[in-house]
Formats: C-alpha cells, sequence, structure tokens
C-alpha cells in the first residue's frame, strides 16, 4: 500500500475559519501554507501597509496557491486510482459470490431432498414402533431407509463443513483486500479535507488582498489563472461535502 509519506504536513496554522470572518480590508492575519514543495509563509497585513507590501505578498500568495492546487490535482489522481482499485473489488466480491452460489445451491437443494424425506420416515418408524414391532419384513425395510437417511445426514453435514471453509476462505480473501481499500478511502478523504481547508484560506488570503488593493490603492483587479483555478476546485470539491 503507497505511503502518502507528504500527507502529514498539511498542518493549517491559521484555519480557514478563521478567513471565512475576517473579511476586512483593513487587516489580514499571517498564513502558513505547508504543501509536497515548500513551507510559504504569507505575511500578516493592515491598515499600514504599503502597495508595493500588498504586491509582495499577493506574488507569495499565487505561489501558495499554485502549489496548493496542486497537491490537490495530486490527491484527485490518488482518487481515481483508488477508485479503480474499489471496481476491481467489487468484481473480486462478484466472483467469489458467483463460485459460492452454486455450491450453496446444491448443498440447499440436498438438505431440502433429505428433510422431505425424513418426514415420512420418521412417520414410518414411530407408526412400526407403536403396532407393527413384530412384522419382520418392515423393519428390515425401516432400517435399510433408516441407513440411508443417517448416511445422507453426515454426508450433509461435510458438506456443509465444506462449504462454511468455502465461504471463510472467500470472506477471508475480500477481507484481505477490503481493509487496505477502506484505509485508504478513509485516509483520502481525511488528506482531501486537509487540501480544501488549506486551498480556501490561500484563495481567502488572495482575494482580500485584491480587496485592499482595489479600496486602498484603486487598483482595479488583475485577472489570476492561479485565483480562477482554485475557486474551481474549491467549487467542485464543496459539491462533494468538503466545505
Amino acid at each position: 500500500m503507497k505511503v502518502f509519506s507528504w500527507v502529514c504536513c498539511f498542518v493549517l496554522l491559521f484555519s480557514s475559519a478563521a478567513f471565512a470572518q475576517q473579511q476586512s480590508t483593513d487587516e489580514l492575519p499571517a498564513l502558513v501554507i505547508t504543501t509536497s514543495k515548500s513551507t510559504l509563509t504569507l505575511p500578516a497585513l493592515n491598515k499600514d501597509s504599503s502597495q508595493n507590501m500588498l504586491r509582495q505578498a499577493n506574488a507569495i500568495a499565487q505561489i501558495a496557491l499554485k502549489e496548493t492546487s496542486g497537491d490537490v490535482d495530486a490527491l484527485a489522481k490518488q482518487e481515481t486510482a483508488l477508485r479503480k482499485d474499489i471496481a476491481a473489488y467489487e468484481v473480486l466480491k462478484k466472483n467469489e459470490e458467483s463460485a459460492y452460489a452454486p455450491l450453496k445451491l446444491k448443498y440447499d437443494t440436498r438438505l431440502a431432498a433429505y428433510e422431505t424425506a425424513l418426514k415420512p420416515l420418521d412417520a414410518d418408524i414411530a407408526a412400526f414402533n407403536s403396532s407393527d414391532r413384530l412384522n419382520k419384513e418392515l423393519h428390515a425395510q425401516l432400517a435399510v431407509r433408516k441407513t440411508a437417511s443417517d448416511n445422507e445426514y453426515s454426508s450433509l453435514k461435510v458438506e456443509l463443513g465444506a462449504l462454511d471453509n468455502s465461504r471463510n476462505a472467500a470472506l477471508a480473501r475480500l477481507k484481505a483486500v477490503s481493509d487496505p481499500l477502506q484505509e485508504r478511502i478513509t485516509k483520502l478523504d481525511f488528506k482531501k479535507g486537509l487540501a480544501y481547508r488549506q486551498l480556501k484560506s490561500c484563495v481567502d488570503y488572495a482575494t482580500t488582498i485584491q480587496s485592499m488593493l482595489k479600496v486602498r490603492f484603486n487598483q482595479q483587479e488583475v485577472y489570476s489563472l492561479q485565483l480562477n483555478g482554485a475557486m474551481e476546485r474549491l467549487k467542485a470539491m464543496g459539491g462533494k461535502g468538503f466545505d
């Protein structure tokens, strides 16, 4: 199983929730972003920050947007690979069920036939014991039928044991695949949640800088490929519950 060594460095030193509450163009707290490529410090800004300081901070934010977006894209590729493995598991599960089904059907058919034949045999034995115990010919016939019934019962027990062993072996094979898959799913969901919040923090930081430049220095918003791409990624992830 692939170890996602870099996921542990997705540590948010400033949560996106703080940015959701902080929309002022007078102050912007510092933000530390750790990606798979680097650790970036986005400086704190306030009403006294110069236009040049805002632009420099925005330049760093663009790098952070690019790197965090790259990490999100890498997770998307991992999810694609994981979905393929999940699909392969579903095929394996279906094959195991298909292999087990005819064996179970054969046993159930034999068991039903045995139970059907056992009822009249028990009734005939009970009748013999109550009234025909001196009838040697009937006794011999019942003995043959009883022996055949006992043999069938023993055979059914052996078949049931083999059936249980087959089922347990199949379940063990499936578990050996499903447990690592479930672990990967859980880890990936966790990493995607962290990546989403970190990317959102970067987006909020960058958009707030643009607002500062516009309000304080009358600088119109400049098109940012990185920011627009990050916002599209956020929108896609938000639709999957990462919000």
